[in-house]
């Protein structure tokens, strides 16, 4: 449920980016993002429960997610390792008090996987960056949809877990709904 929540950021940036940034907010745009949002509802929906605490984490994150969009296409003009540095920097600080009070020395193997995340969050963080620099909010923000499907492909690969045939449709559906907006994008207005 709280991924599925997370995951309505895009419309929030598609709002937000229509009132603040003046990005035109077409009827496709609206429909493929409820497309994405439906083929993650089927990518998720074996594990929905109703959790208040998992409603409020969800909206609380796809808020938050929403807000980081909007203010990474407010800095279109910064550097994106400049981005990235404050990024990392000030999520830091944010969260080392939460860290020392539940800190557990990681092994070595903990390490180096600890290490492959800030790599791969590092070079993410620039590409985010760059993208909504170029690209619409809206548009860019409706990528993170491929996001789970990413994730489910990964659990299957790498976990073994178990593929559904509502999470085969959804992940089709998000892919799906990623091919349109880039058709859409490219095609002249």
């Amino acid at each position: 449920t709280a991924t599925l929540l997370a995951n309505t950021a895009p419309i929030l940036v598609a709002v937000l980016a229509a009132f603040f940034l003046h990005e035109s907010l077409k009827l496709s745009v609206v429909l493929l993002i409820l497309l994405s949002l439906f083929g993650v509802y089927l990518l998720v929906s074996p594990e929905l429960h109703v959790s208040r605490l998992g409603y409020a984490a969800g909206i609380a994150a796809s808020v938050l997610i929403a807000g980081s969009f909007f203010f990474i296409r407010k800095l279109k003009h910064e550097h994106p390792c400049t981005v990235a540095f404050y990024f990392v920097a000030v999520s830091s600080i944010g969260s080392t008090p939460f860290a020392v009070q539940a800190w557990v020395w990681p092994s070595q193997q903990q390490w180096l996987l600890l290490l492959g995340l800030a790599i791969s969050a590092f070079f993410a963080q620039l590409w985010l960056t760059r993208s909504f620099q170029l690209g619409k909010a809206a548009v860019i923000s409706v990528m993170s949809y491929s996001g789970p499907v990413f994730a489910w492909l990964l659990g299957f690969f790498w976990f073994g877990e178990v593929l559904t045939g509502s999470a085969l449709l959804g992940a089709g559906l998000g892919l799906a709904s990623g091919a349109m907006f880039v058709l859409l994008e490219r095609r002249p207005s």
